[in-house]
């Protein structure tokens, strides 16, 4: 675990004291709520503020159920489905509302992310700024660099695994853990690919987020506009 004096998300100075705005807490970069056996407070990747890690935290919940509902182990993604619309502790309206939008074809299930994009995008750049330190040892600096996102669901991996597969004869996703730019969480729950500033954070499989920090320069600030304004969500629709 890094002992930062600044939170990598905001760069706000940390302080030893509770329950305040700047107070210093243990951040786990990939949410206990995306793996079925959470992490431990030893297992933190570094110090964060007190008010990103309380926002992180509140789409961390929602990201996790998504990324569960997409897994390939039907009793993982119902029993997570159930548990976030049952539950009483307020945090089941948005799950409530996509199973009530949730439309069937031929071939498969589709149904709104529960996730607005403007919340989307602040939570992808957690992601990149959290991986950025962790790699790099030093902060995203938003006047020189720029993040080049996509999010990616179940249906574009399904197909690219397929791909994959026929190609190699191999699985995807049993070679990525063994890749030497990859670290695992949970036995293979989430994987992060993390080479020359590109990082790949890949949950149950199927729930895939791309992140690429480039020089701030007037190209990648079109690229970086144009794939903010888009993010790529194919089966599932962004709402």
């Amino acid at each position: 675990m890094l002992h930062n004096s600044l939170c990598p998300y905001c760069c706000t100075k940390l302080r030893d004291a509770v329950n305040q705005p700047d107070s210093r807490s243990v951040e786990h970069l990939i949410p206990n709520t995306v793996l079925t056996q959470p992490r431990t407070k030893r297992d933190g990747d570094f110090f964060a503020c007190r008010r990103c890690n309380s926002r992180k935290g509140h789409i961390d919940y929602v990201l996790g159920v998504v990324a569960k509902a997409q897994a390939d182990d039907p009793k993982l993604a119902s029993d997570a489905l159930i548990a976030a619309i049952t539950s009483d502790d307020g945090r089941s309206q948005r799950f409530i509302q996509m199973a009530v939008e949730v439309r069937e074809t031929a071939h498969e299930v589709e149904a709104n992310v529960p996730i607005f994009a403007q919340e989307l995008l602040e939570y992808i750049s957690y992601l990149g700024r959290g991986q950025y330190f962790r790699k790099r040892g030093k902060l995203f600096d938003e006047d020189s660099q720029v993040m080049i996102i996509n999010y990616v669901n179940k249906q574009v991996m399904a197909s690219l695994t397929a791909d994959y597969t026929l190609r190699h004869g191999t699985n995807p996703f049993a070679d990525l853990i063994q890749n030497r730019y990859s670290e695992s969480f949970g036995g293979g729950e989430c994987i992060i690919y993390s080479k020359n500033d590109r990082y790949l954070f890949l949950f149950h499989n199927y729930t895939g987020i791309i992140v690429k920090i480039k020089k701030r320069n007037i190209k990648n600030i079109a690229i970086s506009g144009m794939r903010g304004g888009n993010i790529q969500i194919l089966s599932l629709e962004g709402s």
